[in-house]
């Protein structure tokens, strides 16, 4: 008994390939920022942004362009991105809304 296994490498192949690695990056800073603030607590943020910043230098430095790993190093740097422009808009909109003035 033989069993063939085939797939196809049509562009819908490949987009999904894309997404999954971009999903997998995500998962991954994740999964960092948790861990090291569950353990930590509060420093855990700065440590968990240590090991990902070392991730992250490390697959733009050692790893050649158009592979698998830059394209997961680029969605932990745009993860992390993404959420600190999003935490730092929701800060500047509630202390907005609480009409906050910083005592000088």
């Amino acid at each position: 008994m033989q069993i063939n296994i085939t797939t196809k490498e049509g562009p819908a192949a490949k987009v999904i390939k894309k997404l999954t690695l971009v999903f997998f990056g995500i998962f991954l800073t994740s999964l960092i920022f948790s861990l090291s603030t569950k353990f930590m607590g509060s420093p855990g943020i700065w440590l968990g942004l240590l090991i990902c910043g070392l991730l992250i230098f490390s697959g733009f430095y050692y790893i050649e362009k158009g592979t698998k790993t830059r394209l997961i190093a680029w969605t932990m740097l745009l993860t992390i991105l993404i959420f600190l422009i999003m935490f730092i808009a929701g800060i500047s909109f509630i202390t907005g809304n609480l009409n906050f003035q910083p005592i000088s």
